[in-house]
């Protein structure tokens, strides 16, 4: 796939800081290449929770969004490592972003104002509508999470840097994955995922062509490029893999000449 750039690989987790609560628990820790956030096997929701978030940054990246740097490190039991509550993590890969400067959405307009990319909100629509992404804002507002969406602080002093992250529940919305994402519902689910009210507003109909030339150019190699590369521990068996890659290519070939239809009906 194209956009890669230099991959950020730690080696090895020196330490653990603090264990976290939401849904995968994940682990604030110290490596040999800066401080992270780790999601690690034997979390509650399961392994197939790391393979959407690897596949969502990973798909993020490619549709031209700023994201966290990532890696698939392995734990070993070694190191001691134990999710809030107590319980050890599993030991293999684990799926790791490194810490940036900022935080959560607090849901203001104002906020926004001080994005320097605020056209990327508009990719990060699609990029939601794309991977079926409930964890924004889902369909109709019945899941509104202002804090996935990342205001980093690597930006001009008062300014802030939207980034995509946390993609662990894409595609099944947290449920396991199974071959059925492979079929024609998912892949013509007709709903936008991830417009916020006040995304709305804020719709880039230039930044929108572009994603949608751009979800036009994506081929089935790509996607089986990256449902390839997913750790045989996380129990994504061949047939959902492939049902992984089925529905991406076709859902993408199906945005890509309708999703700015949806968004802004009166551009392009």
């Amino acid at each position: 796939m194209s956009r890669s750039r230099d991959p950020w690989q730690p080696t090895r987790i020196l330490r653990q800081e603090i264990g976290l609560g939401t849904g995968t628990r994940p682990i604030k820790v110290v490596t040999d290449r800066a401080k992270a956030y780790l999601k690690a096997m034997g979390n509650p929701e399961g392994p197939h929770v790391l393979a959407c978030d690897l596949l969502g940054t990973q798909l993020a990246r490619w549709l031209g969004l700023p994201t966290f740097d990532f890696a698939v490190i392995e734990v070993k039991a070694e190191y001691g490592l134990r999710f809030l509550g107590g319980e050890p993590v599993t030991p293999g890969p684990a799926f790791l972003t490194r810490e940036d400067a900022g935080d959560g959405w607090g849901g203001s307009d104002r906020q926004l104002d001080q994005l320097i990319n605020p056209e990327d909100l508009t990719r990060l629509v699609i990029l939601d509508t794309w991977i079926l992404n409930c964890d924004r804002y889902a369909p109709g507002g019945s899941r509104i999470n202002w804090r996935n969406v990342f205001l980093s602080e690597q930006a001009p002093a008062g300014r802030f840097l939207v980034r995509a992250m946390d993609h662990s529940h894409c595609f099944t919305c947290g449920r396991p994955l199974t071959p059925r994402i492979g079929h024609i519902d998912p892949i013509r689910d007709e709903r936008i995922y991830g417009l916020f009210p006040e995304f709305r507003p804020r719709l880039d109909s230039t930044a929108g062509l572009e994603a949608a030339r751009r979800l036009g150019e994506f081929r089935r190699s790509d996607a089986d490029s990256l449902t390839q590369g997913i750790p045989q521990e996380w129990d994504v068996d061949r047939a959902t893999r492939d049902a992984l890659a089925q529905f991406l290519t076709s859902r993408a070939a199906f945005l890509g000449a309708s999703i700015m239809d949806k968004l802004c009906p009166n551009e392009g």
